[in-house]
Parts: structure tokens; sequence; C-alpha cells
């Protein structure tokens, strides 16, 4: 019996351990939880003024590409309320589908691997512990079990090993700050890592059977809050010898996007070869990149979102 006690103390310590690895002891957690009290309140507070605002939702090549601020006075009120991959997109969509009002749109700038991958649109650790965190138990009609809340809420040897890795060496915790969120939800970020290109050709990506999914259920739910829904790909730093077979990939990806919600089709087709306009990674963008790419789609996106 003291046996089995001491096992079942273990066991819970081990949970306890693991738990608050992901959420309490994690700056990652403590950085977008942050991130998403503000862009929640400043959307708010857009949307008390206005009948009708733009959400920009999708992961981190939404939240560092995405500039509202430089969309001129002829275009409806906008904010950038991008969130990032490990949340999984039925966090990031969830949040961006609560905040919508009737008659707001909801531009959806998710990165296709949600889409594309039978995986890729499940919920992810860092989705689950922020939504523990927000009380929400409903992810697009996906219930949060209780083996998820337990089971997925576990730290990887990856994120130990850097955890500890990065206190050791007397780095930052983390790499961004809430220092770097800007009017209007932009993320931006002063590291230049000089990303390199893909050095390989896009292969051709279909919308998986989740995918599929996901896009039934985001649809049905904006028809229910009568939630207009557009989509735009995101960029990605490419190879300029692979860059029109990319954008050749990224078009019939996108047919088949346009069988559930109007496409916003930018010049460039979700590839882009100036290295100069990318921060940090292949899909982060510098300021200066995300005031081209929303420059790029902002008129497309005016017709088709607020069409009747």
């Amino acid at each position: 019996m003291k046996y089995l006690f001491s096992s079942l103390a273990a066991i819970l310590l081990g949970f306890y351990l693991s738990g608050n690895l992901v959420t309490n002891w994690n700056p990652e957690f403590h950085f977008w939880r942050a991130c998403i009290e503000q862009k929640r309140s400043e959307l708010m507070g857009l949307q008390s003024n206005n009948k009708q605002v733009v959400i920009f939702s999708g992961g981190s090549t939404c939240s560092f590409s995405i500039d509202p601020t430089v969309l001129d006075e002829t275009f409806p009120p906008s904010y950038n309320f991008g969130g990032a991959v490990p949340m999984g997109a039925n966090y990031i969509l969830s949040i961006a589908m609560e905040a919508a009002r009737p008659n707001d749109t909801i531009a959806l700038a998710l990165e296709p691997i949600f889409l594309t991958t039978d995986k890729g649109a499940r919920s992810k650790v860092l989705g689950i512990s922020l939504g523990s965190w927000d009380f929400k138990n409903d992810f697009l009609k996906r219930k949060i079990t209780l083996s998820e809340r337990v089971f997925k809420r576990r730290p990887g040897a990856r994120f130990v090993v850097t955890l500890l890795g990065r206190k050791v060496m007397g780095l930052p915790s983390y790499r961004y700050h809430i220092d770097d969120l800007r009017s209007g939800g932009l993320l931006t970020t002063e590291f230049r890592d000089r990303p390199k290109a893909f050095s390989d050709s896009l292969k051709p990506q279909r919308l998986s059977v989740e995918g599929v999914q996901l896009l039934e259920d985001l649809v049905e739910e904006a028809r229910q809050k009568k939630v207009r829904l557009v989509y735009t790909i995101p960029w990605t730093l490419t190879d300029p010898e692979f860059a029109e077979h990319d954008r050749e990939v990224n078009r019939i990806l996108l047919r088949e996007i346009e069988e559930f919600m109007p496409v916003i089709r930018d010049p460039f087709y979700g590839v882009h070869t100036n290295p100069e306009y990318f921060a940090d990674s292949v899909n982060h963008l510098t300021e200066e990149g995300a005031k081209a790419r929303t420059e790029a789609l902002a008129q497309s996106l005016k017709s088709i979102a607020f069409s009747n």
C-alpha cells in the first residue's frame, strides 16, 4: 500500500511539474497570453467605434506580416489578431470567431500546413494551455478532452533542453517581448537571422481530410454568426529559381480553398524572393516587409470582403 501511494504521489508530482513547465514556468506561454489579452482589448476598442471590422487571423506569419496602420482611410478598420503556430489552428480560429460580430470579416491568413496535413488542424500544447487559461472548452465544436488537457500539456525533450540551455547561457528566456507589439496588432522583431530561402521547390499541396473538416466547421460557424470569410496565403521567402513553380503550386491549393470562401490573390501568390523583407525566419516579415505585404492585398481584400 505504501508503494502504491508513493507511485501515485510521484505520478501527480510529474503531472504538476509538466503542467507548470508548459504554463507558469514557460516564457512562451506568458508572452502569448499577454499578447492575446492586449490584442483582444484593442480589438474590442476598435469594434466599439466601428460597425464593420476586418480581423486578420492566422499563426505567426499573420502576426508578423499584416500592418493595418498602412491602410488608408478608404479601407475599413482592421486589426491583426494573429497568434502562433504552436497554438494550433483550432485555438487561433476560435478566438477570432469569438471576437467577430455580425458583418465583421475574418481575413484568414492561415499557414497552409494547417490545411494540408492530417495533424495540422489538431489542437497543440500552447493552444490547449491557453485555452485552459482562457476557460475555453470548445474549439470550433471540438471539445478539449480531459486526457488532452492532462497528456498534451507535457513538455518535449527539445523544449526542456532549450529552456535550460537559455538559462545556463544567460540568454533571454524568449525571443519576443510584449513591447514588440505595435498599434494595430502587428508583431515586430529586431532579430535578423538572415533566413535562407528554401533550397528546394514546393511539393504539390492538397487539402487534407482534417483541413477540409476545419474549413467546413469554420464556414458553418461564420454563417451562423453572419461573419464574412476570406483567405489570403502568407508570404514565404523563396529561391528565385523556384518562385514561379511554387506560385503555381499555391494557385492549385488556393483553387481548392476557394470552394469554401473567397480568396485574395495578391500578385505574389504566397511567394517572395526579397530577403530584405524577412526578419528571423522565412515567414516572419520585417516592418518594411509587412507594409509591402499589406499594401499588396489591400485593394483585392476591400473589393471582396465588403461586397454585398
